[in-house]
């Protein structure tokens, strides 16, 4: 039985969960996203602010157009969403945003 929890102590520590079946990596996450016809999207990321972030954080987008790598800095201050660009995707095409 696995319990989890967002709050400690009444402060929220995470917003996110991530399953992987045992003895594999968790370095990598993917998101697909539910695409109802094809388009231009603008990806944003979001991340609490902390010292304790990874300075090179690898995004990549799989798109209409190939993919697009970017490295970005999460101990940057983030005022909200930062975004990564605007991206032509379909549905059925596989495109999707990893971080690694």
């Amino acid at each position: 039985k696995v319990e989890l929890s967002d709050q400690a102590n009444g402060t929220v520590v995470a917003d996110a969960v991530m399953v992987v079946p045992s003895g594999t990596s968790a370095d990598r996450v993917t998101y697909t996203p539910t695409l109802s016809g094809a388009g231009t999207l603008d990806i944003y990321a979001k991340w609490s602010e902390s010292s304790m972030r990874a300075e090179a954080v690898q995004y990549t987008i799989h798109h209409a157009g190939g993919s697009t790598d970017m490295v970005v800095n999460q101990q940057q201050p983030s005022a909200g969403w930062f975004r990564l660009g605007a991206f032509s995707m379909s549905p059925g095409q596989n495109h999707r945003v990893e971080v690694a």
